[in-house]
């Protein structure tokens, strides 16, 4: 079987600002990739790396999309979602990271097209979703978990006070994105409690707090801690089933590849959470059937509102839940 694609790269806007690390977004690039089997249309992907975020540029995607797919044979028969490439080609050669999701995009969404049988075992259920908060954009629903950006900052401690007081919610996440040291964070969370009250049983966890990841080992607190951007590195090194249980994987597939995804999630279960990086809707679907495999968490995929219409054809129900 030989797999074609035809690429095309065009230009967005998103309807606010995302923030990328220490980066503000407004515009990026979109790789449109055509899939054909056989000279037979499959459909159309849409992939939108993240400029400071993925270690690869728009074209280095292309480029690699283009060369694996113009050398290999592929087989469906055998399809195993845990391994490298679905286990559609017969290498010891493998990408990672970020490539291997690229590539595991185009053939998981053939899977689905043409052999969903393999994902039968995965049922089809609202996904709930945490809100991912922004000024720019005001909550048009009431969902019961909020995700807020924090800094160690005056004015981001003004704002999540308000904002907890405010959305009257019963579950947060609180997202560092490595931005504090130790004692940084323990004085934002004792002005929190100092102005909101005992807060603990709100806080589902906190993302990713510290500039030096060693410090998530030793930062003594009754909160829970979910690594996400470092998360890869204690995966490459097979060290994420040591951690304790009141630690949360936050799986970003477009870093570790969609296979990988699916073995930690099945490995980890309640602990984990899927993330994405803003995704389009045509590359979100395999975030979504990862996320339907714990479907009793909130997982972080609310980012079409960001997106242009063009990218997205989803919308979320009055339970801020995405449906298949």
């Amino acid at each position: 079987m030989k797999i074609k694609l035809d690429f095309t790269i065009v230009e967005f806007s998103y309807v606010a600002p995302i923030q990328v690390l220490k980066n503000q977004l407004i515009q990026n690039k979109a790789l449109r990739v055509s899939i054909k089997i056989d000279e037979q249309y499959i459909g159309e992907l849409a992939l939108t790396p993240l400029p400071h975020f993925h270690h690869y540029t728009l074209e280095e995607w292309r480029f690699s999309l283009k060369e694996f797919f113009e050398e290999k044979e592929f087989d469906f028969y055998h399809i195993d979602l845990e391994a490298p490439f679905f286990n559609t080609i017969k290498s010891t050669f493998v990408f990672s990271g970020e490539l291997l999701f690229a590539i595991e995009s185009v053939l998981f969404l053939i899977i689905e097209k043409k052999y969903s049988k393999a994902l039968a075992h995965i049922e089809k259920k609202p996904i709930h979703i945490n809100a991912l908060y922004s000024s720019k954009l005001p909550l048009k629903t009431t969902p019961n978990c909020l995700k807020i950006k924090i800094r160690p900052t005056p004015k981001s401690i003004a704002d999540t006070i308000t904002i907890i007081k405010k959305s009257q919610r019963s579950h947060f996440r609180l997202d560092g994105n490595r931005s504090f040291d130790s004692l940084e964070l323990k004085t934002f969370l004792l002005l929190l409690k100092k102005e909101c009250g005992d807060i603990s049983s709100l806080i589902e966890y906190i993302e990713e707090p510290f500039k030096n990841s060693n410090d998530l080992f030793t930062f003594k607190s009754q909160f829970t801690l979910a690594l996400d951007e470092s998360l890869i590195q204690y995966v490459e090194q097979s060290k994420i089933f040591l951690f304790p249980n009141n630690f949360m994987a936050i799986i970003k597939p477009s870093l570790i590849g969609i296979s990988k995804s699916f073995f930690l999630m099945e490995q980890l279960k309640e602990r984990a959470v899927i993330s994405s990086t803003y995704e389009s809707s045509s590359a979100m679907r395999p975030l979504m059937y990862l996320a339907a495999i714990n479907p009793r968490l909130h997982h972080g995929l609310d980012t079409f509102k960001f997106l242009p219409k063009e990218l997205c054809n989803h919308t979320l129900n009055d339970q801020f839940c995405l449906l298949f």
